[in-house]
């Protein structure tokens, strides 16, 4: 999957960053104030992994901006799922 430098969710433009970590681990984080999705991964992070927390973190921008009452774990199971469905049927929209 390729991720954008940036995307627009709800009207705001959303800056992507790339963290290199000596123990990234697919992690991610949405910080609604400065509209920025950062991404920690290493070289050796599964495409996958990074993937599936891109698309996380994309849901959490549209809970946070939208007042959304989701926990984390709904979050989890739809970004999981929605990655799933996406990747094994080769959906490009």
């Amino acid at each position: 999957m390729e991720i954008p430098p940036s995307l627009k969710i709800g009207g705001h433009k959303i800056k992507i960053e790339f963290n290199d970590t000596a123990h990234g681990d697919g992690k991610g984080s949405f910080n609604n104030y400065h509209n920025l999705i950062r991404l920690e991964k290493e070289n050796d992070t599964p495409e996958d992994n990074v993937a599936e927390c891109f698309l996380h973190e994309i849901f959490e921008a549209i809970k946070k901006k939208n007042n959304l009452e989701l926990s984390h774990i709904e979050l989890t199971v739809l970004s999981e799922n929605l990655y799933q469905v996406l990747h094994d049927n080769k959906l490009n929209f």
